[in-house]
């Protein structure tokens, strides 16, 4: 089992704004570049902390 599942895209105010599978991130790099171009933050995370997340209402969808 992969232990970090989800690459999550963190908004410029910290919120979760786009939860993706690890793998689809990792095939599209081009993607996640830009994001990080315009000043997100990219994030790998376990099933645990991806639950924390959204429990503590840290997510804050496009």
């Amino acid at each position: 089992m992969m232990n970090k599942p989800y690459t999550i895209i963190f908004n410029l105010k910290g919120k979760a704004a786009v939860v993706i599978d690890k793998n689809v991130a990792d095939d599209e790099s081009k993607m996640i570049q830009r994001f990080i171009d315009d000043g997100y933050t990219i994030q790998d995370v376990s099933e645990e902390e991806y639950k924390s997340i959204l429990k503590n209402g840290n997510f804050s969808p496009f």
